[in-house]
C-alpha cells in the first residue's frame, strides 16, 4: 500500500517505556527479524489490537496499516471509540494486546506523528523494543447475545436468500443460526457470496464466506452454521473490527455485573 504515513519523514527513535507492559508472560522477543515478522502478519491480517493508554484503563480497539521496516515505525489506525478520547495521543505511550495464530501478543509503542484523511486520523508510531507473547486459544471469538441477537443476511450462490442471527463473531469468521427450512440446501465448502451483517448501530458489514461447518438443530427449523470470510472490503472490515470490539466490551461489562459466586 502506498504509505499513509505521510506524516513526517524522519525515523522514528525507540522511545518505549517497559514500565505498561506485565513482565510475567512467558516469552520475550528481542530479535528485530522476528519483531517484524509478528508486525506484518498482524498488519496483513488486519487483526484487531486492543489498546490502553498509559495513564488510562479504557481499551481502544484499531489495526495496524503498514509496517515500515527500513524506517522503523508503524502507523496505526484509529482508535475507536474515537469519542472517548480525552485528549490528542501525540507523545503518548501505548500498550497493545492481540492475538495471531494461538498466540496472545503484547508490546508497547509510542505515538510520535498524527495525521489525518478523511476525517480519519492515522497514528505514526515508534517500532516496539520488545515483544512478549504466550500460547493461548487460536481463535479470539465474541459471543453475541441470544436475548438481543444481530440479524445476518446470507445469499448463495443460486440467490437463495437465507435469514439468520449471529451466534458468534471473529474477524476471521461467523458462527450463525439460521432460522429457514430449506438449509440443507447448503454443504461444507460452499461460497455464500453475499454476507449482510446489521449491527446494532445501523450500518451493514458486507462480506463473502465460505461454509466451514453445519450443525443441524433440534428442529428442522433450526441450523448452525460455521463459514470463514474469503473477501471482504477494507471499509468492512474496519466496521468488522468495531463490531467485534464492541460486542467484546458488553461481554466485559455483563460479566463485571455478575455476582460474584465464590
Amino acid at each position: 500500500m502506498n504509505s499513509v504515513a505521510n506524516i513526517n519523514n524522519d525515523p522514528a527513535n525507540d522511545k518505549t517505556s517497559q514500565h505498561i507492559i506485565n513482565h510475567s508472560t512467558s516469552y520475550r522477543v528481542k530479535s528485530r527479524s522476528e519483531i517484524i515478522s509478528l508486525l506484518s502478519r498482524l498488519s496483513k491480517h488486519h487483526t484487531l489490537l486492543s489498546i490502553t493508554l498509559a495513564d488510562s484503563t479504557k481499551i481502544f480497539g484499531s489495526m495496524i496499516l503498514e509496517v515500515n521496516d527500513e524506517k522503523r515505525y508503524l502507523v496505526l489506525d484509529e482508535l475507536y471509540p474515537r469519542n472517548e478520547l480525552k485528549k490528542s495521543l501525540l507523545n503518548n505511550k501505548l500498550s497493545i494486546e492481540t492475538q495471531l495464530d494461538g498466540i496472545e501478543i503484547r508490546f508497547n509503542v509510542q505515538v510520535d506523528a498524527i495525521a489525518e484523511k478523511d476525517e480519519i486520523e492515522y497514528y505514526k508510531v515508534s517500532y516496539p523494543a520488545y515483544v512478549y507473547h504466550h500460547q493461548r486459544r487460536a481463535s479470539y471469538r465474541v459471543n453475541t447475545s441470544i436475548s438481543n441477537p444481530v440479524p445476518i443476511a446470507l445469499s448463495t450462490e443460486d440467490d437463495v436468500l437465507l435469514h439468520a442471527e449471529l451466534r458468534n463473531i471473529s474477524l476471521g469468521g461467523i458462527s450463525a443460526r439460521i432460522n429457514s427450512n430449506n438449509t440443507q440446501i447448503l454443504a461444507v465448502g460452499d461460497e455464500l457470496p453475499t454476507c449482510i451483517i446489521h449491527t446494532p448501530d445501523g450500518k451493514k458489514i458486507v462480506g463473502a464466506l465460505e461454509v466451514s461447518r453445519i450443525e443441524e438443530g433440534t428442529t428442522s427449523q433450526s441450523t448452525r452454521v460455521g463459514a470463514r470470510f474469503i473477501h471482504i472490503a477494507a471499509a468492512d472490515r474496519h466496521e468488522l473490527a468495531r463490531l467485534v470490539a464492541k460486542l467484546d466490551r458488553e461481554n466485559i461489562k455483563k460479566l463485571k455485573r455478575l455476582p460474584d459466586t465464590n
